[in-house]
């Protein structure tokens, strides 16, 4: 942060401001690289992932208490509330990749959650957000810590800088080139594949 940016606190809102030309400020952006960080230096492959198998052939959307659904057997894996076609896409974009394992950590806010294939990401020639796994970082972005290449789209926005590390070393691991959504501005479904 410049000697000219000020922390202000308005309604319990941090807010940063430039007093001299009364313009939002910003601090310098903490970057840490894939060379960065206890998780990316451990072998990819020792990485614990909590992953849930399921049959996609059987996966089905259903509503559950006024809320559409996507289960497996008696498990729910992915909640879209009121959005039923949205549930209907993304169920389909399962059976279409064959997607079988549901996998997150849970301590990220929100939730990182992707999919795989048999242990392995997804791949077709659908057009979604393209990054490069091996050349991600994390950038600190005021209280939060963003995944992405250095001055592009983030792929993921973590409350504590080990999520993100997480994160990246999880995209890193599975060779995920892309991240696809459903559901717009505020995505409802999303999924990483090569």
């Amino acid at each position: 942060m410049s000697a000219h940016c000020y922390k202000i606190i308005i309604n319990g809102l941090l807010v940063l401001l430039s007093l001299s030309t009364l313009e939002a400020c910003q601090p310098k952006p903490r970057l840490i690289s894939s060379q960065e960080g206890e998780l990316l230096s451990k072998d990819l492959n020792s990485l614990k992932e909590d992953c849930q198998s399921f049959n996609p052939d059987t996966t089905r959307v259903v509503l559950v208490a006024g809320r559409w659904q996507i289960v497996s057997g008696k498990h729910g894996l992915i909640d879209f509330g009121n959005r039923k076609d949205e549930a209907q896409e993304a169920l389909k974009i399962i059976q279409h990749y064959g997607l079988n394992q549901a996998c997150r950590f849970e301590k990220s806010s929100p939730v990182f959650q992707y999919f795989l294939a048999s242990g392995e990401a997804p791949s077709s020639q659908e057009q979604c957000l393209s990054f490069r796994p091996n050349q991600l970082t994390i950038q600190q972005q005021l209280s939060k810590w963003a995944v992405g290449e250095k001055n592009a789209a983030r792929i993921h926005l973590a409350q504590e800088a080990e999520e993100a590390k997480k994160a990246q070393a999880i995209l890193m691991k599975h060779q995920f080139t892309q991240k696809c959504t459903i559901g717009g501005a505020r995505p409802s479904f999303q999924y990483f594949r090569r």
